[in-house]
């Protein structure tokens, strides 16, 4: 075991660093994509009330 980790000793920064960017780039597209659907429920229930609905923004 101790063999098998300091031969990927160097390599446990950079996936440590890629596994961060990837789970804040997933995070991120999560949230845009959760607003968007926020937007289109009140675009949505704007139009089906006659737009009395303030729209927020």
């Amino acid at each position: 075991m101790k063999r098998w980790l300091a031969d990927r000793r160097p390599q446990l920064p950079a996936q440590a660093a890629h596994c961060a960017t990837e789970a804040y780039a997933s995070t991120t597209s999560a949230l845009r994509r959760a607003e968007d659907d926020g937007r289109a429920w009140w675009r949505e229930l704007a139009r089906r009330s006659g737009g009395s609905v303030a729209a927020s923004g």
